[in-house]
């Protein structure tokens, strides 16, 4: 496996020394110069690679921004590969990064994240995005488990797993044991929430996200009995709907029981 990072960068460069070369051409020749490299058994993935250099460059392809355990790094991951889901096993394999948990409620560190200082200057820059806000609950860890599993995504366990506490450990075990890679497909991506609701067209599965800031009741049209792969608890469904109640950034992925 060999992830070859900040190939974006190639995107900034106004020459090569192949005069008739543009940035694109530059990519497909990296990628294609790394493949003779390590042969065709090798699993490549392009990290900043644009979907702009075509089929057949990369096995997987990162769809956006670095995941953070903020919630802003789960927003904005989810809105990258939302609108990429039909690319999936078509043009490459998504990659959404890192499947990370560690938070206040899932790790035993006082300090659940890495020490550096560029990241914390930017913190304090006070920007609304990158690293802002409260590090990862409980609730936002599952929400991000349950959008890696609906991704069909590449699975990456991003956590010193020996300083996760049982609860984190537990996610993470679940993430590997229910992990089916099938790709699930969310709601209408032109309204406001195109990202609340999620299927998966074969196993059924339904996966269901609360964004907002408050407790919110959503429903869902379902048949039958289901169950949370996060937390095990059913929901049963009556006149062709199942009413969820979830808190504040929480999320769920349904399978049927």
């Amino acid at each position: 496996f060999f992830k070859v990072d900040f190939v974006q960068y190639l995107l900034r460069c106004d020459s090569f020394f192949d005069k008739e070369a543009g940035p694109f051409d530059a990519m497909r020749q990296i990628f294609t110069t790394i493949r003779e490299c390590v042969g065709n058994g090798c699993h490549i993935m392009g990290c900043g690679a644009h979907i702009g250099i075509g089929t057949g460059y990369v096995d997987s392809r990162r769809t956006g921004i670095d995941i953070h355990n903020y919630w802003p790094h789960i927003c904005m991951c989810t809105k990258s590969f939302g609108v990429q889901y039909a690319c999936n096993r078509k043009v490459y394999q998504n990659d959404v990064d890192y499947r990370i948990v560690r938070g206040y409620g899932t790790s035993k560190e006082s300090y659940p994240n890495v020490l550096n200082p560029a990241w914390n200057a930017l913190k304090d820059s006070k920007s609304i995005s990158w690293c802002a806000g409260n590090i990862f609950n409980l609730n936002e860890a599952k929400t991000w488990c349950a959008l890696v599993l609906a991704a069909g995504s590449s699975i990456f366990l991003g956590d010193r797993l020996s300083m996760l506490n049982d609860s984190g450990r537990d996610l993470v075990r679940r993430v590997v044991k229910h992990a089916d890679f099938e790709i699930a497909v969310p709601s209408d991506l032109t309204s406001a929430d195109a990202y609340t609701e999620w299927r998966a067209p074969q196993s059924g599965r339904i996966y269901v996200i609360n964004w907002t800031e408050k407790e919110k009741a959503i429903s869902v049209e379902a048949d039958g009995s289901y169950i949370d792969i996060m937390t095990d608890k059913i929901y049963n469904s009556n006149e062709g709907k199942i009413e969820i109640f979830l808190e504040s950034h929480e999320g769920v992925a349904l399978k049927k029981a």
